[in-house]
């Protein structure tokens, strides 16, 4: 899983009681939509490039946080998981990320359960300020229980369009391929 970074300014002339306050309402408000709060750093008090609101410096803190979640409807075996990321950044556009999988989990055979997958990522901003990418991925796996194997067929699709050198072509990936278990 990525994880993303968000950094916010507040005021340097506020107490560091304030502050905390701040930075408290600010973690309960993301904690709403399910995302984690991994790591928070105040940097502290730092003389800016630029001033903000006229105020060379201000106080600048560190926010990484990641949002996911996964479903599956037992009774048919369909499955949905999805996860997104962004990083609010003034320099530059906004890193996103987005990914989406749909499943399915049956038994075609006596040998074991059978999945079939589809996913699909899209990266806005991502590796460059400047880059628009996605992927689109579909799978197979089937199980043989008895054996502690699985076997797997996947086709995937990379693509980058990128505004900065160097510029890249489409992926085309297939793989097939073994699992055992020991």
């Amino acid at each position: 899983m990525r994880y993303y970074e968000l950094l916010y300014i507040v005021n340097p002339n506020l107490e560091d009681e304030r502050v905390n306050g701040i930075i408290e309402e600010l973690g309960n408000e993301i904690n709403k939509y399910g995302v984690n709060i991994i790591n928070h750093h105040i940097w502290g008090k730092k003389r800016l490039a630029y001033p903000v609101k006229n105020n060379p410096n201000n106080k600048n803190t560190d926010l990484q946080y990641d949002g996911s979640f996964s479903i599956l409807h037992e009774g048919t075996g369909l499955n949905l998981t999805a996860s997104a990321g962004l990083l609010d950044r003034d320099d530059e556009g906004d890193p996103t990320n987005l990914y989406v999988k749909g499943g399915w989990l049956t038994r075609f055979f006596s040998v074991g359960q059978t999945a079939f997958g589809v996913d699909y990522t899209r990266s806005v901003n991502l590796p460059t300020g400047r880059d628009d990418g996605y992927s689109v991925g579909v799978a197979a796996v089937q199980q043989f229980e008895d054996y502690g194997t699985e076997l797997y067929l996947q086709y995937r699709l990379y693509s980058l369009d990128r505004d900065v050198a160097p510029s890249v072509e489409n992926i085309n990936v297939g793989t097939v391929g073994a699992r055992v278990r020991f």
